[in-house]
């Protein structure tokens, strides 16, 4: 069901309508000649083709056989990318609907994001939904009766909303390996069908560019790109970081740290698509073996050798799940012993066994609450003023292919918020800080994790989008670059306090005591 489905969703939440190939040629004459001779050759039927009325650059395809599949391009990516671009984009498509590639990569990535459709559809509509009740709420605050109507309404489809989306975040996770796999397998495909890896590069740095710019003036279209970002050949975080550079900063030092850290595909796994940078490295890499001029510069990009100090810091990255299986590993033991004991019936510590899962459970808690002590510390290092850098280097910090999430720089810095307005913001999960130096992610957390959301606050940086703010926290270099936050400071002196230790915290002694609750109870 799902090529029917997602063209339910398509036309009525976004107003997709029929599109063909003669009409792609007005726009990219090359596309369309691309990819009827390529269907020809495969003995494939043309694809049927949908348009998105939006000015927002996207392109993307969906189906579970030849006969069902649909490429669907929007009007701004067509107004705003060259004909070579356009072609490029457009055969990256049409090469997955061949039935080799269909079979394996998109009739089942189809079918997963269909899947996903639904949670994130009721988080899209609920949101839009609790937005509206909040206007009225807000609009009838002298009349009592319809004010506590509307604001029961709002913390009601809030929460579904949430709950949704929570879902969605969650079924999401285990298919990002999939659909990095399937990036990668449809880049060598482009390339070996079309023999043009630098239009692919300039597609992919165009379609970066536009996806930032349009973001940067319309947050709320993030909706489109999120929710069908797993069929699209750009992530959105990735897309946002890079195209807010351009000109200031060239792609391949933006993008250095994909290429030469040594660990750079270990932060990649939270990632719905492959590192641009590797990518893009991989491109030029082919272009030179096909001796053709290339259309990046990447110089030296060896990876760099781990040093003794990221090799150290490395562990504190996962330590509460590292602390963890250690605690497992030593509960094993005595596990075990007992287990023998009981075995031959010795009579001296058989209880150890039976009291098992009391003595497994209290030791994992325990480590989990050590590792989490551990990582806080060394995440995150107090903030004094005298520590602060007022100034970031910003280029230097990108490039640097030595960083490890865990090294952060402290910084206090200012620009324009910018995120999805209302209710669909309502956990803080998308909001970036726009500076004349680029975009950079902020990463924002109450004291009580997302629990905290529905409680009291002084402020939400919901509130405070598109005005110029303040930020003050830990910057930190992964797949992208983000600053967790520690106060959000608007011109009116509005901060929102320091959520991510003290959370952390809060959680470690919960742990903790838990953990001495099972190992103190037992069996009994």
């Amino acid at each position: 069901m799902s090529p029917w489905l997602l063209d339910g969703l398509l036309r009525f939440g976004y107003g997709c309508k029929p599109f063909s190939l003669s009409k792609l040629k007005k726009f990219s004459p090359e596309a369309a000649q691309s990819v009827r001779q390529f269907c020809k050759t495969r003995q494939l039927p043309i694809p049927e083709f949908r348009l998105l009325p939006e000015t927002a650059p996207i392109v993307f395809a969906y189906g579970h056989l030849p006969k069902t599949a649909r490429i669907v391009v929007s009007q701004g990516l067509l107004d705003r990318l060259s004909d070579d671009e356009i072609a490029a984009l457009v055969m990256a498509q049409a090469i997955r609907l061949d039935r080799g590639n269909l079979t394996g990569d998109l009739a089942v990535m189809s079918g997963l994001v269909a899947l996903l459709q639904l949670p994130y559809t009721l988080y899209w509509q609920g949101s839009r939904l609790g937005d509206w009740l909040r206007q009225h709420q807000q609009s009838d605050r002298d009349r009592l009766p319809l004010w506590i109507l509307w604001g029961t309404g709002f913390w009601g489809v809030a929460t579904v909303s949430t709950l949704a989306y929570g879902l969605f975040e969650l079924l999401r996770y285990p298919l990002l390996a999939l659909s990095r796999r399937c990036q990668t397998a449809s880049d060598t495909d482009v390339v070996n069908v079309t023999g043009n890896p630098n239009g692919l590069t300039r597609a992919l740095l165009s379609l970066s560019v536009g996806m930032s710019r349009h973001l940067a003036s319309c947050p709320d279209i993030v909706y489109l790109y999120e929710g069908w970002e797993m069929l699209a050949p750009l992530g959105t975080s990735q897309a946002r970081f890079l195209g807010s550079l351009y000109p200031q900063i060239s792609p391949e030092s933006a993008l250095a740290w994909d290429v030469k850290n040594p660990y750079s595909h270990w932060f990649a796994l939270n990632s719905s698509h492959p590192l641009l940078g590797k990518r893009l490295y991989r491109l030029t890499r082919i272009a030179q073996f096909w001796e053709l001029e290339t259309q990046l510069q990447w110089g030296d990009a060896t990876p760099l050798e781990p040093t003794r100090r990221l090799q150290t810091l490395l562990p504190l990255q996962g330590a509460p799940f590292l602390g963890t299986a250690i605690a497992v590993g030593l509960a094993l033991v005595p596990v075990a012993i007992g287990w023998v004991d009981n075995l031959f019936d010795v009579g001296v510590v058989a209880w150890v066994y039976e009291d098992r899962w009391w003595l497994l459970g209290g030791l994992a808690m325990t480590g989990f609450s050590l590792g989490t002590f551990l990582r806080v510390n060394a995440y995150f290092p107090d903030l004094k003023p005298s520590r602060l850098d007022l100034s970031p280097n910003w280029r230097q910090w990108f490039s640097d292919g030595r960083s490890i999430p865990t090294q952060s720089r402290l910084v206090k810095v200012s620009g324009q918020l910018v995120g999805r307005s209302g209710t669909g913001n309502w956990l803080g999960q998308d909001l970036t800080l726009h500076t004349d130096d680029g975009a950079i992610r902020l990463h924002y957390c109450t004291r009580f994790g997302s629990l905290g959301n529905f409680l009291p606050q002084p402020v939400r940086p919901v509130d405070c989008l598109d005005r110029a703010v303040t930020v003050t926290g830990w910057f930190r270099r992964g797949a992208v670059p983000w600053i967790d936050i520690d106060t959000l400071q608007t011109p009116k002196g509005k901060t929102s306090p320091d959520g991510h230790p003290i959370r952390s915290t809060i959680v470690a002694v919960l742990m903790a005591v838990w953990g001495a609750y099972l190992l103190v109870r037992g069996g009994l």
